[in-house]
């Protein structure tokens, strides 16, 4: 029976086969890397090099009562620590999602929703300062379709750069984004917070 939309049945690939798809791949990746000018300096930033070992990052949403204790007030970061190092034996870095599901219910944007966490931005900077003394680098998504809310009056790039800069952050995930605008990167660098981007 044929599988899904082949016309055959699956088979291993022969040795031939296998170097040849990696002789194209191979031949792909170095087109790639001429288009796009490719430089590799930032993978040797020395402030960067803990991405390079960041293999575990769950998508944390702020509302986890792992996370949260709505009757304290109070992030529990060692709870939410230890419940996914029961799960899942642990992680290096967390993308703490803030927007869903309040963006869109009032006139409130992206930022406005980051300043009112509980505890305002003091508790958001304690919060990341106990992830960062567990070895654990804290990211927040940038959000380019928070269109229909009302306008920062300043570039994204540099509003998010200086928020996650107030918190000590380490990294912006690009919400549906395929890369991340460079902008991003040169918002980090003049407010001199090196940030990860994904």
């Amino acid at each position: 029976i044929p599988q899904w939309n082949a016309h055959t049945p699956p088979a291993t690939c022969n040795n031939i086969q296998i170097r040849e798809w990696l002789r194209e791949i191979t031949h792909w990746r170095a087109e790639r890397r001429i288009r796009v000018g490719y430089d590799d300096s930032l993978y040797r930033e020395p402030s960067l090099l803990w991405t390079q070992s960041s293999f575990v990052q769950p998508q944390m949403m702020i509302h986890d009562r792992t996370f949260y204790d709505p009757s304290t007030r109070r992030y529990t970061v060692d709870r939410y620590l230890e419940d996914v190092h029961q799960r899942y034996g642990g992680i290096e870095s967390v993308l703490v999602w803030h927007t869903y599901s309040n963006i869109g219910i009032d006139s409130r944007n992206q930022y406005d929703l980051f300043q009112d966490l509980p505890g305002g931005v003091a508790a958001v900077k304690q919060m990341v300062d106990d992830f960062n003394k567990n070895n654990v680098r804290v990211f927040f998504p940038i959000m380019l379709w928070d269109q229909g809310t009302h306008d920062q009056r300043v570039p994204d790039a540099e509003a998010i750069a200086r928020e996650l800069a107030s918190v000590g952050a380490d990294g912006i995930n690009g919400d549906t984004l395929e890369g991340m605008p460079r902008t991003f990167l040169k918002a980090s660098d003049t407010l001199q917070h090196p940030l990860a981007l994904e």
